[in-house]
């Protein structure tokens, strides 16, 4: 058993989960979304009488990209400070300075951690809160996540317009690739389900009848912010099957965890949420940001000493798995893709093995600047 509550989440490849579909209603197209339809949506825009937000399809050409980059500040320069950032990743592991954003698994004077609470889905406000991320990347990949959302294959898989907004908000990330995974067809379905003993956050399935798998997320998280959700899912698409090992689960947790990263780098507050899956999240994270050698440089195999100080100790990121064991399992096209996009290396051909998280954890510090990962930590109130 892969020892990830040591990284604040539950193994999520041991489950025995119900077949039956969720009942899940049936969501408005973002192009169809009109005043009268989400005058919410429409006043947030300052639309004058508006009939339909027009979405631009992806393959368009924006001459007011370099303009909308002006505005938004976007991207951001991220040589100014790195040298200040560095002197800071070379120092010893950074506490935590509220115990209550993580888990009491590994802080075990951490308040109690309970799921988002429940709400009615507002696919307007989705849309709202999605657009205000995807514009900090720019006017193409907002465009491009817009057409994902209403892409009828992608509702097919994706029939929950809560996951469906998650898996459009990997546009602009490293772990995008996933969203040619649906639309490629490579799962039957992606849904929320109920989870024995509410154990575990997500699980990919092949559940009779299909030859495809499925991932089920559990429903116990079903209100969380789709940021959260989608870090998730850049989890899940890493597995192509049930046949998970343990060297499998951690690459999968770099790619969520840097993900993760990004959308917090985007929006600090994501992770002061306090809801249980954010605090697991950010308990993963904190690892990843205190796994780091003498030069600062993020590693997934070296620390400098317990990257939770104060609480329960854990040598490394990649201590909370059992490497050393194997097994060896396929990789497929969505990690070999998603790696060298964090690392800037290439993963041609790569599986989940040594030699695969050998190259992730001399390369994984490439995916953010010293300034970025400094950001990041601050985000999650560490002590830099």
């Amino acid at each position: 058993m892969i020892n990830t509550s040591a990284l604040g989440v539950r193994p999520s490849n041991t489950l025995s989960v119900p077949s039956q579909t969720a009942n899940i209603s049936s969501a408005n197209t973002l192009a169809g979304l009109s005043s009268a339809s989400s005058p919410a949506l429409a006043d947030s825009f300052s639309l004058q009488s508006p009939q339909t937000l027009q979405v631009p399809t992806a393959n368009q050409s924006f001459s007011l990209s370099s303009l909308l980059q002006g505005w938004f500040n976007w991207p951001p320069n991220n040589n100014n400070g790195d040298a200040a950032a560095t002197q800071k990743l070379q120092q010893p592991a950074f506490a935590a300075t509220d115990v209550n954003q993580f888990t009491p698994q590994a802080f075990p004077s951490a308040s109690p951690m309970t799921p988002a609470a429940p709400k009615p889905t507002n696919e307007g406000q989705l849309l709202l809160d999605a657009s205000k991320t995807m514009l900090k990347r720019g006017v193409v990949d907002t465009a491009k996540a817009a057409a994902t959302y209403v892409d009828p294959s992608v509702r097919q898989v994706v029939p929950d317009p809560r996951l469906r907004t998650a898996l459009a908000l990997l546009q602009g990330t490293a772990a995008e690739g996933g969203i040619s995974s649906v639309k490629n067809g490579d799962y039957a379905s992606i849904r929320f389900s109920p989870f024995p003993n509410e154990t575990g956050s997500a699980v990919v399935v092949t559940e009779v009848g299909q030859t495809k798998p499925t991932i089920l997320v559990n429903e116990r998280y079903q209100y969380e912010d789709p940021r959260i959700l989608s870090q998730l899912l850049s989890n899940e698409f890493t597995h192509s099957d049930q046949n998970i090992g343990q060297r499998e689960e951690l690459i999968s947790s770099v790619i969520s965890s840097s993900v993760y990263a990004q959308f917090v780098k985007e929006d600090p507050s994501l992770a002061q949420s306090g809801t249980e899956l954010t605090r697991r999240t950010n308990t993963q994270l904190m690892a990843l940001l205190n796994s780091r050698d003498a030069e600062g440089d993020i590693r997934l195999l070296t620390s400098s000493g317990n990257v939770y100080p104060n609480g329960n100790p854990l040598a490394n990121f990649g201590a909370a798995f059992n490497i050393q064991s194997g097994p060896d399992t396929p990789g497929n096209a969505y990690i070999r893709q998603t790696l060298a996009n964090l690392t800037g290396q290439s993963f041609s051909g790569a599986n989940f093995n040594l030699n695969t998280i050998n190259n992730v954890d001399q390369h994984i510090d490439n995916a953010f600047s010293p300034s970025e990962w400094v950001a990041v930590a601050n985000a999650l109130k560490l002590q830099t």
